[in-house]
């Protein structure tokens, strides 16, 4: 039998059924749903993790905010879960019981499951208190969380087939309903045009019912939004629809992707707001698309048809908006999880955050389409979509974390920065196409001019418009905040900032941000009260100022922590003896994996970064035109000269500028070291021994008392080469030889650090004068291999670094734990030299808060740190009333 044009289309379309039929089945989700006995915990944030089989991650987890008295969340891989592990409260000082959860697929349940039940099912690993057939969790300040652990039974049911299929019926119900609504529509529609000879009028309808049709969604219930969306496509019919037979295939493909798409997405469509909007936006470009490949005649014969939509550039926007968004999460799970399961990434694209995502960024584009043409607003998003993703691979190779609108003040370090990340074949590889690329260009220049072309739709664009600011307006005032946890954040971790708000919106919520950097005047900003602030701070001096003025060595050294507190790696020898015997404290580092300039930053100024959003470099953002007060001010006033010295060049995270602001002298930097050729590493960066032979021989030249604040390099990036031969060997479980080798490359550069720490103890005490040196390292490397060494699970571990504190003539003493930000006045203090008395107060925080950090204190605190937030502000943003000679 012949298949001509319209069977063809007929066994497309029963074709399309049956696929949208097995993924019905095959995609059908479950979940699970955690009772509490009070909604008092509603807002704060529950997690679960989940083993597969290779132990828990925080990478395999679900953060979900509590809804009242109750958490819900999606069981990924469900077949695949061995065991998971519940933390059902985030916040401290908050308590609750659970009561009971209930496993559902879709809006059937499976399985019920009373507090009786969770408790018979608890393993030993659980840590709540279990009384009288009860679950008791509470979070404590300063305690680990409270967790329940269960088995895989907990999920398991055999008769899960009948609700199975039963949700995806309805999913097939809810997914068909509106696109036969829509088409019978049209139909009824087009039988006669209702301004034939003004089709602008019938347009301007359209557009308000659109604008309608989204506050409707927003205020509502979706029935309503129904009969609107029945409505337009009534009045479509009436004007026309065109229809361009050239991109018939492309018709055909997107019709499938966002018929997939819509259609997995289903099972979240009868929520009001934004998600149900959002699913009328893709049925609305599904409809059109079966509109137009079953009925070409529907092209508009008006004379002015170039004012209608081309549903198949339209809808193919969406595809690509959605084609980058499971890109973007394709190359997060690879780089952060090490997880190459394509799946994955898709399975990150069926969530309400996800809807969320790209129905904004699809209105936000369908913008630029209608104002610029398809041309412009391709080319627009293909450079927008790049430097997302390359931007991105950047920052979570080097530093482990996102992309900020931050990074494009230091745009010159970061393009350094991807020589050593970007395989050297890759970047040939993207020159040549770069290249070739030019060529292309050049050769069909006409080509591309005619597609560049600007066709401007003013209705369509209006219309757009009004939705996306409306929509964009509502992001921004935290609309969804509430039920979905998805607004911004600048006291989160970027990590749970993304995944709370996923990647689309949380880079607009940077944007939108940039401006004020989360720096904001504090309420009670007046000079009187920072003259109230100065007399009660009187009250926190430590001791006398004496004439001692020792020297002072501060060594930040890069990327150095205690490798062998890793305790699933055995190396052949030890790596750092003399860190070992002297280190006192652990430094809990403010960033991950990167961000050394930020780091030194606190510990020179006595600030901390929990003030400010994630991927702030105070040197590059902040220090434009600024003096900023430091320990070396401090000390400069007290006679003492103040040095800098770091093996790199002067610009890089402008640290030159930098010191200068904070009142160092001099600058030592790698223009200054007179170096051989096996001073370097092999990766050519300054090695840690003759860095200290730099350092010693400055402070030796200095007749007056000398603080001294060094950087070394030789740490820096490590999963490259730094030693040409090394008789280190390191031992671990699924180690491959590259991890291996990388191990055994780091643990080499510790071992020359821990030399260069054994070589300034012994310069201290031969000194004559009195000195103090303290050494600590930046943050921990960022190394590829620590989804497997099962490390960085416990946050002490990801940002803990080393700490020494040394002196000829004194003891120095630190607390168990503490940021950097406690250095500055640990360094005055224990020089008892003349201070001002912020850095007391800034001191005496340790009693209560020795670590300020983003993932160790919880937002609640925040507002026991307003004192310290309003130094901050003054000193950085404001009037500087804090220092003793200003304001009196």
């Amino acid at each position: 039998m012949r298949i001509n044009k319209k069977n063809w289309k007929n066994i497309f379309l029963i074709g399309l059924l049956l696929l949208l039929t097995v993924v019905a089945i095959a995609t059908t989700t479950y979940t699970i749903t955690f009772n509490y006995d009070t909604d008092e915990l509603s807002g704060d944030v529950a997690t679960l993790y989940f083993d597969y089989g290779n132990g828990y991650s925080e990478n395999l987890s679900s953060y979900v905010t509590i809804d009242g008295d109750k958490v819900t969340f999606p069981l990924k891989k469900y077949r695949e879960i061995r065991k998971l592990r519940f933390v059902p409260v985030r916040e401290a000082g908050k308590k609750s019981e659970i009561v009971s959860a209930e496993i559902k697929t879709g809006n059937f349940s499976i399985k019920k499951l009373s507090e009786d039940n969770l408790v018979n099912l608890l393993t030993e690993n659980s840590n709540v208190l279990v009384q009288n057939s009860g679950i008791y969790v509470e979070k404590k300040e300063g305690e680990d969380y409270n967790q329940l652990e269960f088995p895989s039974t907990l999920i398991r049911y055999k008769k899960r087939i009948i609700p199975l299929m039963m949700e995806a019926i309805r999913k097939l119900l809810c997914f068909g309903a509106l696109i036969i609504i829509g088409i019978v529509a049209y139909y009824v529609g087009s039988s006669r045009p209702l301004f034939p000879k003004s089709p602008i009028y019938s347009r301007c309808i359209i557009g308000l019912i659109l604008v309608a049709e989204y506050f409707i969604t927003q205020n509502s219930k979706w029935l309503i939004a129904g009969v609107g969306f029945f409505i337009v496509f009534l009045l479509i019919g009436k004007l026309g629809l065109i229809w361009n037979s050239t991109q018939k295939r492309s018709a055909y493909f997107n019709l499938v992707v966002l018929s997939g798409y819509s259609f997995l997405i289903s099972r979240i469509a009868l929520d009001d707001g934004i998600l149900f909007f959002g699913y009328l936006v893709l049925l609305f470009l599904v409809t059109g698309l079966l509109i137009g490949i079953f009925n070409e005649k529907t092209e508009s014969t008006d004379k002015d048809s170039k004012g209608n939509i081309d549903i198949v550039q339209i809808s193919g926007l969406y595809v690509r908006v959605m084609i980058v968004y499971i890109l973007f999460y394709i190359m997060k799970n690879i780089l952060i999880n090490s997880n190459y399961d394509v799946m994955t990434a898709v399975y990150n694209c069926d969530t309400q955050i996800a809807l969320m995502n790209i129905t904004w960024m699809f209105i936000f584009i369908s913008v630029l389409y209608f104002f610029l043409g398809n041309g412009i607003a391709n080319v627009l998003f293909a450079i927008l979509s790049l430097v997302l993703l390359i931007g991105n691979y950047i920052k979570i190779s080097y530093h482990d974390t996102y992309l900020t609108p931050m990074d494009f003040w230091q745009i010159g370090d970061m393009i350094r920065i991807s020589g050593s990340i970007v395989d050297k074949r890759l970047l040939i590889g993207i020159v040549v196409l770069c290249v070739g690329f030019v060529i292309l260009l050049i050769k069909f220049r006409k080509q591309v001019a005619k597609y560049l072309i600007p066709h401007i739709n003013v209705v369509a664009g209006i219309v757009t418009c009004i939705v996306c600011v409306f929509c964009t307006k509502d992001f921004l005032d935290d609309k969804y905040m509430e039920a979905y946890n998805v607004g911004y954040k600048w006291y989160v971790t970027a990590y749970i900032g993304e995944e709370t708000s996923g990647m689309y919106l949380y880079n607009m919520f940077n944007v939108a941000h940039m401006g004020d950097n989360a720096v904001t005047k504090p309420e009670d900003y007046t000079e009187a009260h920072a003259l109230e602030l100065k007399k009660e701070f009187e009250e926190y001096k430590t001791g006398e100022s004496t004439d001692t003025f020792p020297n002072i060595i501060c060594i930040m050294a890069e990327s150095l922590f205690d490798i062998e507190n890793i305790d699933s790696l055995t190396f052949n020898q030890e790596i750092e003896p003399t860190i070992h015997k002297y280190m006192k404290s652990t430094l809990i580092s403010p960033r991950f994996g990167g961000y050394t300039a930020a780091v030194e930053y606190e510990a020179l100024t006595g600030h901390s970064l929990y003030f400010y959003k994630d991927g702030t470099m105070p040197y590059t953002t902040y220090y434009s035109g600024k003096t900023v007060n430091s320990v070396a001010s401090e000390l400069k006033k007290d006679g003492y000269a103040t040095i800098a010295c770091h093996p790199n060049t002067g610009d890089f995270y402008s640290r030159e500028k930098a010191y200068s602001k904070m009142d160092f002298d001099k600058m030592y930097t790698i223009a200054d070291f007179d170096l051989s050729d096996s001073d370097y590493t092999v990766a050519g960066y300054c090695r840690d021994i003759p860095f200290a032979d730099k350092v010693i021989d400055i402070m030796d030249s200095q007749t007056s008392p000398t603080f001294l604040f060094g950087v070394s390099i030789a740490g820096h990036y490590t999963s490259e080469d730094h030693y040409a031969k090394t008789d280190i060997t390191v031992e671990g479980n699924d180690l491959t030889d590259d991890d291996k080798h990388i191990l055994e490359q780091t643990a080499a550069a510790y071992q020359e650090s821990d030399e260069m720490l054994r070589k300034l103890i012994e310069y201290v005490d031969e000194c004559e004068k009195p000195t103090i040196l303290y050494v600590f390292g930046d943050h921990l490397p960022p190394l590829p291999m620590y989804e497997k060494l099962n490390y960085i699970e416990n946050p002490v571990n990801k940002y803990g670094t080393v700490l020494v504190g040394y002196s000829n003539y004194k003891d120095i003493e630190f607390p168990q734990y503490m940021t950097p930000n406690q250095l500055g006045p640990q360094m005055l203090i224990d020089a008892e030299v003349e201070h001002n008395s912020y850095w007391d107060y800034i001191y005496s925080l340790r009693e209560k808060y020795p670590v300020i950090q983003k993932e160790f204190i919880s937002t609640d605190a925040a507002e026991n740190l307003e004192t310290y937030r309003f130094i901050q502000y003054d000193l950085m943003f404001g009037k500087k009333w804090m220092l003793d000679d200003v304001g009196e």
